[in-house]
């Protein structure tokens, strides 16, 4: 993903950003699902004191407080038939 990134943006990948968000289609169809991205490196003075170390890497949870409990006791897998998924 990272590599992806870098080669589509000027703005090199900088923390690893993981989050909740919903997506809505103009059909009315909707869902809830894990984002995972990344803050670019321009964005990291915005970002600085909610950056986290995990395993070596700078990480952003961005989580609403009421989503939170969706993360708690799971583990973020990823599939390339489903994408990322809590499990």
């Amino acid at each position: 993903m990272q590599e992806f990134w870098n080669e589509t943006r000027a703005d090199t990948a900088d923390a690893l950003m993981i989050g909740w968000g919903r997506t809505e289609l103009h059909s009315g169809a909707s869902w809830d699902h894990v984002v995972v991205s990344f803050y670019g490196r321009s964005e990291r003075s915005g970002i600085a004191d909610a950056i986290q170390r995990l395993d070596g890497r700078d990480v952003v949870f961005f989580v609403l407080e009421t989503d939170s409990r969706r993360f708690a006791g799971k583990v973020i897998d990823f599939q390339a038939e489903r994408g990322f998924f809590l499990s």
